[in-house]
């Protein structure tokens, strides 16, 4: 029982020394309610499913419990049935039985625990929280943690002023525990000693020379005055000083900010009316017509003024007084009454459809272009009989069946998806003309003798649109077709002479040089190589001009080398950079050099020989941080906790013999108080702890194991079970 005892305690403080505790989501669970969930006795077991009868194992009779189920011998509830449902399938088969049986015989292995932590209540600076451990799939406790207070251990925010100072009085600022807003502490800002409010300038300001200014503190009411030098000159910005208008020019002036001088003034053209929306003037009723018109955005001017329609009555049935009830055999009457003028109006009622006595009899079906009938018993007026209307063609495919032209409409045709009839046709609109006006039909005239009449033609049909030319000289300006003198070569220009488009004849003085020379037509060549190129030295080729003997030629540029993969020629220590190079994979050269940086020390901490020292009750020594390769110091401050102490009891007091702390070494240390009810326990890299050696009343030692190494802790347990 004892050993069972010291291992929750040394459990609880391991836990609470080495692990973070975090919040789990998944269980809406109370605390109160976890807390009367009963403690699992097996850690590694899980009896969630197969143990019907809850006695925490699972054994023959909770598989021949399940059988009698499966073969309806036994009822069982909801919560003994997710028990009994072994694998899972959501109902109780043989199959579960078999499965609980190979479990309670060791056929099949038990499966373990599915732990999870819930925070219950939060820890805080201030006060104690709770946090438990426990299964989710069995849904029970498996451990209660409680978590200590973390008393005075804020953690603080940065400075916030709670008051500012000013020019006498002193300010106050604070830093609070980002947790509980807890200040943790507070400092006093000086005044600053400087003055606020507005300056003032008795003699205005000036841009040039040294003005007076004044101002009276708006805390303290102290006055001052100064003299302000200029700032380099006037600052001149564009000042509005009356605003413009659709009709009317503003006015803004170019004036220094500082001083208040005006350089210039210049006027803001009007912007003329902007009329973008529309407004009602006199609203419509319903037998007159509206007026509306377009407004202006700025200004209340109004154009384009139109009619709007008279929205006519509005019987819309909701207020009117039956004359009439009709009837399945006769229509009713009613008098309407308008909803906008109150105007009446006599309303034909429809007749009401007939009650009938049972269902419609269709005694003829009716189709695409046939009414058909079907008739009834009606209870107030007996045997009827009614028409059912033709259902129309239902076309949903159209065909072009002639194109329309510029002379005749075309047509489209039809077809009934239903009865296949092809009467339902549809008109495609004219084309419209298209005249052909790159040529002109002379009727009469040459158009450079006289005056020219003639038309263009359709290019369709045999329409005209007739045109009449006033004559045009024969000259420069209306020539529209030109004649090739000499064609153009790569270096020289073609020449041509301008024709009259009307007597067709040369105009005399118009061979003139037009376009550009050909130029040599390089592009249509292929480059012939001359030298090849390599990787340092530039190569050459040439390509002729297609029109003429002309050679074009031009250099190729050096590859380049192409590096291959880094070689290492000195390695990087961390004591010195090394080199590497990337040789050329074409010419073998070397193609590029760089650098390999310097390799990062490996920090190893050393303990300083005689630096052992005791610190609230823990034994430490003083080390130095060095590289373990080249042996340089990297720091040389720090220190390591070789011995741990943590008690159960504060009153405890534990007090080492000053000793080298060498491995190996026997550690002697006393424990101040009753000693009666303590157990001291020693623990290294986490094994299973155990006792430490009581040589005297109070008085305990323990050997220093020989292969701790410089960075590890031993830790001393110290539990009062008198507690």
């Amino acid at each position: 029982m004892k050993n069972k005892i010291l291992y929750v305690f040394f459990t609880v403080i391991t836990l609470l020394f080495c692990f973070v505790f975090s919040a789990s989501a998944g269980f809406d669970l109370s605390a109160d309610e976890i807390l009367e969930l009963d403690v699992v006795e097996n850690d590694f077991e899980c009896y969630a499913v197969g143990d019907v009868d809850g006695n925490g194992a699972i054994k023959s009779d909770d598989a021949r419990f399940i059988l009698r189920v499966a073969v309806k011998l036994e009822a069982i509830d909801t919560s003994a049935f997710m028990k009994a449902d072994v694998d899972g399938d959501g109902k109780i088969t043989a199959a579960d039985a078999r499965l609980a049986l190979r479990l309670a015989t060791g056929l099949d292995d038990i499966p373990e625990h599915n732990v999870q932590e819930i925070v219950i209540v939060p820890a805080t600076c201030s006060t104690e929280g709770l946090t438990v451990k426990f299964c989710t799939s069995c849904v029970k406790l498996f451990a209660k943690i409680t978590l200590p207070a973390t008393t005075d251990k804020h953690v603080t925010g940065g400075w916030e002023t709670i008051t500012a100072p000013d020019c006498q009085n002193k300010g106050l600022a604070q830093k609070k525990c980002i947790y509980c807003d807890t200040v943790v502490r507070e400092e006093e800002l000086s005044a600053t000693g400087k003055h606020s409010g507005e300056w003032t300038y008795p003699d205005g300001k000036d841009c040039y020379n040294p003005v007076k200014k004044t101002r009276t503190c708006t805390v303290c009411g102290t006055f001052e005055s100064a003299v302000e030098n200029p700032q380099g000159g006037h600052s001149y910005k564009w000042f509005t000083v009356t605003e413009k208008t659709c009709t009317e020019d503003g006015v803004q002036v170019y004036k220094c900010t500082n001083c208040g001088l005006v350089n210039k003034e210049a006027p803001l053209p009007a912007t003329g009316h902007i009329y973008e929306f529309d407004v009602v003037i006199t609203e419509p009723t319903c037998t007159e017509t509206g007026l509306n018109a377009k407004k202006c955005v700025n200004c209340d001017a109004v154009k384009e003024k139109y009619a709007t329609e008279a929205l006519g009555h509005d019987f819309n049935n909701k207020h009117y007084t039956v004359t009439k009830e009709a009837t399945c055999s006769e229509e009713g009457t009613a008098d309407v009454i308008c909803s906008r003028c109150g105007d009446a109006e006599e309303l034909i009622l429809d007749k009401i459809a007939h009650t009938l006595t049972g269902e419609w009899t269709v005694t003829l079906e009716p189709d695409c272009v046939n009414e058909g009938t079907k008739t009834g018993n009606c209870q107030f007026c007996g045997d009827v009989t009614e028409v059912i209307p033709a259902n129309g063609h239902t076309v949903d495919k159209w065909k072009k069946i002639k194109n329309a032209t510029c002379y005749e409409e075309g047509i489209m045709q039809g077809s009934c998806s239903v009865c296949g009839d092809q009467s339902a046709t549809k008109p495609i609109e004219k084309t419209a003309h298209n005249f052909n006006t790159k040529e002109i039909f002379w009727t009469s005239g040459i158009l450079c003798k006289e005056n020219g009449e003639g038309y263009y033609k359709c290019k369709n049909c045999d329409a005209r649109q007739e045109i009449i030319l006033l004559q045009r000289p024969c000259t420069n300006e209306n020539f529209k077709n030109t004649r090739i003198v000499t064609v153009a070569t790569c270096t020289t220009a073609a020449t041509e002479i301008k024709v009259c488009d009307f007597c067709k004849e040369d105009i005399e003085g118009t061979i003139t040089t037009t376009g550009k020379k050909l130029g040599h037509d390089f592009e249509s060549g292929e480059w012939v190589e001359d030298q090849t190129a390599t990787c340092t030295t530039e190569g050459s080729e040439h390509r002729q001009c297609s029109r003429c003997d002309e050679v074009e030629t031009r250099t190729t540029a050096a590859f380049g080398h192409t590096p291959g993969e880094w070689e290492v020629t000195e390695a990087a220590t961390c004591a010195k950079a090394g080199t590497q190079i990337r040789r050329c994979t074409t010419c073998g050269e070397i193609a590029e050099t760089a650098e390999i940086a310097r390799a990062e020390h490996t920090p190893e901490n050393r303990i300083i020989a005689d630096s052992a020292f005791i610190e609230n009750g823990n034994y430490v020594v003083r080390c130095v941080v060095v590289c373990s390769v080249c042996d340089e110091v990297i720091s040389e401050e720090g220190t390591i906790k070789k011995i741990a102490v943590y008690s159960s009891d504060e009153s405890i007091k534990v007090a080492f013999d000053e000793s080298e702390l060498n491995p190996g070494d026997t550690i002697f240390f006393s424990i101040e108080g009753n000693t009666e009810d303590l157990v001291v326990l020693f623990s290294f890299r986490m094994n299973t702890p155990e006792p430490v050696e009581e040589i005297a009343p109070g008085l305990y030692s323990f050997v220093l194991p020989e292969d701790i190494e410089d960075t590890e802790t031993v830790i001393i347990s110290i539990f009062n079970m008198a507690e």
